[in-house]
Parts: structure tokens; sequence; C-alpha cells
């Protein structure tokens, strides 16, 4: 009885022990039926790429759109809170100024070649957020939480 004890105290401390800690993932990016990209980008955190932390990575969303006649093409974009996102958009021959309710301040669009916008999707902004160019209604990026369900 005491060797089966010692065992499971020396299994459960194997168990316990082991490397790095791995980056969570959701695997909502499986589930959305929109073209998106995964790649690893350091954290924001301060506290991460310290040697405690070990430089861990998280997943980064990304999509690519084309401006026609002065919208969006798609102009639904789906976004998971909490995830960094950037979003590519293709010039149509003019410049631009591009919008994202809540999540993007005023940025140019070059008009040739495309021009990558960063959005910071941070927790608890969950929901339909309006896109606008040049202060008209573009697209709509649709914010996911961390089920992978907008809120609206």
């Amino acid at each position: 009885m005491r060797g089966l004890a010692l065992a499971l105290v020396t299994g459960a401390a194997l168990v316990g022990c082991g490397g790095e800690d791995e980056p969570a993932t959701t695997g909502a990016e499986d589930a959305r039926p929109e073209a998106t990209e995964t790649g690893a980008i350091r954290s924001a955190s301060p506290a991460v790429g310290s040697p405690a932390r070990g430089g861990l990575t998280q997943d980064l969303e990304s999509s690519r759109v084309t401006i026609a006649n002065g919208k969006l093409d798609p102009d639904r974009i789906e976004a998971q809170a909490g995830i960094p996102f950037v979003l590519t958009v293709e010039g149509d021959g003019q410049t631009h100024t591009f919008v994202v309710q809540d999540l993007v301040a005023e940025t140019q669009i070059a008009a040739q070649g495309a021009t990558e916008v960063q959005l910071n999707v941070p927790e608890g902004t969950e929901g339909d957020k309006q896109i606008l160019l040049d202060g008209q209604e573009a697209g709509t990026l649709s914010v996911q939480g961390a089920g992978g369900v907008p809120d609206s």
C-alpha cells in the first residue's frame, strides 16, 4: 500500500513539472467562414518577453478587403475580442479616411496598394462596429466574445 501511495505522489509531482507555459488557443478561428490568417506576435503586456515569462506569443487575426464604389468587399469582417487584428485594405485609386467605431481613429488609406490597419480589440467590445470610409458607412466589423458569438 505504501508503494502505491508513493507511486501516486511521484506521478502527480511529475505531471505538475513541465516546461514553459503554452499559449491558450480557443480554436474559434476554425469555426469562422471568413478568410483569416494566423501568425505570432508578442503580447502587449509588459511582463511578456521578460526572462520570467519566456516570451509567450498569442494569435494574430487578419483579413483582407478591397474598396469598391465606396464600400468594403467583403463588407462584413469578423474579429475576436482579446486578439489583435490586422485589416489589409486594398486601395481603389483614391485616398480614403478609414474609421472603425470605438476601435480605430481616422486612418488614411493609400490610393494604390495595400494599407494595413491594426486594431486593438479589447475584451468587452463585443458586437457590431460600424466601419466608415470618408465619413460614410462602408461595412461592419463583428466583434465576437471569447465564446465566438457576438453580443448584439
